[in-house]
């Protein structure tokens, strides 16, 4: 998975109130995935971002979840890691029946909002 293989790091993880964690992310630039997604201009991939969503989720509540239903996704902007270097996860949850989690979730800086994504991850 991309925490393991060094795509990036959690910097800090806390849990302000319950179903609400904040995680700031350090991105590895030199990794692999940036010089296929673009050799000249480097680009956190849309599937990535997703990605991270669900490790984090799956890492705080030591869960290994999947991405099942997306009500909206949005990628307002690109995360540039040689410009945005730590960028900021923010996830509301809420457990459902049937081994599901409905999500909120958001990456950003003071700036830019990168990616919004409303769904349902099964574990």
């Amino acid at each position: 998975m991309l925490l393991s293989g060094n795509f990036y790091k959690i910097s800090e993880l806390t849990e302000p109130e319950p179903g609400y964690i904040r995680a700031k992310i350090h991105l590895n630039d030199k990794h692999e995935i940036f010089s296929g997604h673009f050799p000249e201009n480097p680009v956190t991939p849309g599937v990535v971002s997703i990605q991270m969503v669900s490790e984090i989720l799956g890492f705080h509540l030591k869960k290994n979840f999947f991405l099942s239903e997306a009500s909206n996704i949005k990628f307002p902007a690109m995360i540039q890691p040689e410009n945005t270097p730590e960028p900021v996860l923010e996830i509301k949850f809420e457990e459902l029946p049937e081994n599901r989690i409905k999500i909120s979730a958001k990456i950003f800086t003071a700036e830019t909002i990168f990616l919004k994504l409303n769904g349902i991850f099964n574990y």
